[in-house]
């Protein structure tokens, strides 16, 4: 176990152990509420930090020897690597005494198979979503709990392409770009996949295979135009490890090490940890200032949140009218713009591809339009969701009479859950639903809540086999390049922007309204907390003055212990 997990686990326990104490010597029924929340809460944060898995795909064009170099990793041939590229699956490769490969089908089912059945599962590889081998491998073991990804060419089917991509980016703790000399540079599906990436504040490494094939000064040459690629496109350069027969074990384990799974899982956990950290101390609070109060201050003081929450549901419904009248169009607006601007802006590649064949064209296209929505989707929400946030706090500022801040963190947890594709829209997107079992694994997994909510892009796969076959019915006769751009601008491209607004309006809505109902279930929660700690306390005896102020100070000490707790591990934190 890392030392970040055991810290948090610590962590997680002493603030059990302090709050047990104080409603012990507190006795008041409002912090039992509280000592009981946190109680149920402890198991699962625990099980969820102890079982985080990492997981680390690496991507590259089909033979590019991504089976290969993994197979050299673990220093066993399990990975086939003579399959065609319709019999690809992503397959997570795990460490285990007791070997064995766990499929997961399209309706979610989990099927299981020895590891030297292979051959079987790709067999029937239009059954499953992806795999996960179980492999006695002290190479797998010795870079735990981070899980090499052995992911699909980008010259696999285009379900299946789509599928691992969306399926895996979000889950993405630092991805692992592989480019042979063969291909003498990088795909622009790659270029595309690394900004997504970037985007998602994600790392990448990209290497260079079968770097023995070619003299060195041909591979330098490689190199150089590669780093050129990745300047351009991103105004820096990550290097490039170029690999061999004979080095790609000892390469990919160096690269392996220079990723920080310590940062890594401090960065997934500490936000959840602080959410709750802060409701914690918010409920604290109130429960300090209600000891005391007289009946009539109490009645008082529940008839002003009574009043806000009615004010904050008018807020609610007046800002989801916004968004369904004639506004909504707006929210889809440049999103629509950026794939405009996508498409004309990869006019020339789009041809090249066209002059090909139409499977080609069908894949660039759909590769383009994949990762144009996945990223101005992204943009668009958190735009909207900075905006929103924006006018519920001035509106609570000027409207509402309890006095209360919530903290950006608090919000921000649960903005990015909608933002995340692991427990709703992505399984739709793959054709199945989410179980209760995928949403525990998901929750494990690094990822949860950094991207978006995407499924728009699942009718790509859909929509563009027929428009990319229309457009060859007019072309097929007249090859010449100016002919292919005019079809494509005067014809594809308008049914492809016609179709996908349609359901970029659709989906941005449904963002939109999920985006100020959390933002408002956020500020009501705090409400209504606030008003249950008051109920409680009106129910309660008048004790004497000195007895308040004990449970007033121990209170308040509670608080401070549970600051000194969180800070260098939540707050401020050195981990």
């Amino acid at each position: 176990m890392l030392s970040t997990q055991t810290k948090l686990i610590n962590y997680i326990k002493s603030v059990q152990q302090e709050i047990k104490a104080s409603a012990t010597e507190i006795a008041h029924p409002s912090i039992d509420k509280i000592c009981a929340d946190v109680s149920s809460q402890t198991e699962t944060q625990i099980e969820v930090i102890s079982e985080t898995k990492l997981l680390v795909p690496v991507i590259g064009a089909f033979s590019a020897g991504k089976s290969s170099l993994l197979n050299a990793f673990m220093e066993r041939s399990h990975l086939p690597v003579a399959i065609t590229p319709e019999t690809a699956l992503a397959t997570e490769l795990h460490y285990s005494k007791e070997e064995v490969i766990e499929a997961c089908g399209i309706d979610n089912r989990i099927h299981k198979f020895q590891l030297q059945e292979f051959a079987q599962i790709t067999a029937r590889a239009q059954e499953f979503q992806y795999l996960r081998a179980y492999i006695n491998s002290p190479s797998l073991q010795s870079i735990q709990p981070l899980i090499l990804v052995d992911m699909p060419g980008f010259d696999s089917p285009l379900d299946a392409h789509n599928q691992a991509i969306n399926f895996f980016l979000s889950r993405g703790t630092h991805f692992v770009f592989l480019t042979s000399v063969e291909e003498g540079g990088l795909h622009r599906h790659a270029l595309r996949q690394m900004r997504e990436i970037l985007d998602l504040s994600r790392r990448f490494s990209v290497c260079l295979s079968k770097s023995d094939l070619k003299p060195e000064s041909q591979v330098n040459e490689i190199v150089a135009h590669i780093e050129d690629q990745i300047t351009n496109e991103f105004g820096s350069n990550f290097g490039v490890i170029t690999l061999n027969q004979y080095n790609a074990q000892q390469q990919l384990s160096k690269l392996v090490e220079d990723i920080d799974p310590e940062f890594v899982t401090a960065n997934l956990h500490i936000p959840h940890l602080k959410k709750a950290y802060y409701e914690t101390n918010a409920a604290l609070v109130a429960i300090a200032n209600s000891l005391g109060k007289s009946k009539q201050e109490i009645n008082e003081k529940l008839e002003a949140i009574k009043n806000d929450l009615n004010n904050l549901e008018d807020e609610r419904k007046r800002q989801l009218q916004e968004i369904s009248g004639p506004d909504a169009n707006d929210l889809a607006l440049p999103v629509m713009n950026a794939l405009k601007a996508a498409l004309q802006n990869s006019t020339s590649e789009l041809v090249e591809a066209a002059m090909r064949n139409p499977r080609d064209l069908e894949l660039e296209l759909n590769e383009l339009v994949r990762s144009t929505m996945n990223r101005e989707v992204l943009l668009a929400t958190e735009a909207f969701s900075t905006n929103t946030v924006q006018r519920f706090e001035k509106f609570a500022q000027d409207h509402l009479k309890v006095d209360f801040q919530i903290p950006t963190d608090v919000i921000q947890i649960g903005l990015d859950a909608i933002k995340s594709p692991l427990l709703g829209a992505i399984a739709k997107q793959l054709g199945g639903k989410a179980s209760k079992k995928m949403a525990t694994v998901a929750m494990r997994t690094i990822g949860v809540g950094v991207s978006i909510a995407n499924p728009i892009v699942g009718i790509v796969t859909a929509l563009l086999p027929d428009l990319v076959e229309s457009l060859f019915g007019t072309i097929k006769t007249n090859r010449q390049r100016e002919a292919i751009k005019m079809s494509l601008q005067s014809d594809l491209f308008a049914q492809v922007i016609s179709q996908m607004k349609i359901k970029v309006t659709e989906h941005m809505s449904q963002v939109a309204q999920s985006v100020v109902e959390t933002i408002s279930h956020e500020f009501s929660q705090r409400l209504e907390n606030e008003r249950s700690i008051y109920e409680l306390q009106e129910n309660q005896h008048q004790e004497e003055l000195a007895v308040l102020e004990a449970k007033t100070q121990r209170i308040k000490k509670t608080n401070v212990n549970l600051l000194k707790l969180a800070s260098g591990v939540i707050i401020d934190s050195a981990i």
